[in-house]
């Protein structure tokens, strides 16, 4: 069992086993989100009523100040990833804040999504200890992504009207359109949905916590790590239908973004 006490962008990071029967978490409230996930095994939140919140796996998502436990009714453990973190995308906390907390059945492959995300951030920590501000990222993207593609989207307390989040969701769709073409630029997309690129660079990090070059950034990366998983291409090939001009740009980039190589990764089961 991983267990870390960090500072800056990522407060405290879990992943491994726990058994919450033998060692039980008390009702407490925690100063930053909460993002839990339960991979494997039965674990149940506990709340200061008493009332008992469902022990299949799933992701918990508990805003700063919630008051909340930790139990399990069998000995038997459960595979975890836990982190607290200051703050998360604002649709994100907009739709927990609304509902007090959310709870995600985690389908199979959502749990093993997770699980290799912790695996990576683990790694990544044990080799480069500083890189908190990165790991922080691959969490916050990974939950919001898996939470965001269950749940609606709430009404934003930001006042951003409906027309603008629409616009904000169909640049991202343009960026994942054009992420083979190392010219793609944000300019490009807030001009296709009708921004102007300060105003795109503006709501997207409102919406989301994220400049869109960032944001490009990261879906390359993602697709990137799709290909070296789902197919037995060169780097060479990936690398250019991603967006980058070669394979060494390619490379540094992953090992910036997750502290190992394209072929280590592959060759660890990505």
């Amino acid at each position: 069992m991983i267990d870390l006490m960090l500072s800056l962008m990522l407060y405290y990071f879990a992943h491994g086993s726990r058994d919450y029967q033998r060692e039980p978490i008390t009702i407490r409230k925690r100063a930053h989100w909460e993002c839990a996930a339960i991979l494997r095994g039965r674990a149940r939140a506990t709340t200061p009523d008493g009332s008992t919140l469902c022990e299949t796996p799933a992701l918990w998502i508990f805003p700063p100040a919630h008051a909340h436990g930790w139990q399990a009714s069998s000995g038997s453990g459960c595979q975890v990833l836990v982190a607290h973190l200051p703050h998360l995308p604002r649709l994100l906390a907009d739709l927990a804040e609304a509902h007090g907390f959310l709870r995600i059945p985690l389908s199979r492959p959502a749990a093993a999504h997770l699980k290799h995300c912790g695996k990576v951030v683990s790694e990544l920590l044990h080799h480069q200890p500083g890189a908190r501000d990165a790991a922080a990222d691959l969490i916050r993207g990974h939950t919001a992504a898996i939470a965001l593609r269950q749940q609606p989207a709430p009404t934003s307390s930001s006042g951003h009207s409906d027309d603008q989040q629409r616009r904000i969701k169909r640049a991202l769709a343009w960026l994942q359109a054009h992420l083979h073409d190392p010219q793609c630029h944000i300019a490009d997309a807030a001009q296709a949905v009708g921004l102007s690129p300060a105003h795109l660079r503006r709501l997207a990090h409102e919406v989301s916590g994220s400049s869109p070059r960032h944001l490009l950034s990261q879906l390359r990366l993602q697709r990137a790590c799709d290909l070296l998983r789902q197919t037995g291409d060169s780097l060479e090939t990936i690398a250019a239908g991603c967006g980058y001009t070669s394979a060494v740009g390619l490379s540094n980039a992953f090992l910036r973004r997750y502290g190992q190589r394209p072929g280590q990764w592959r060759r660890g089961g990505g």
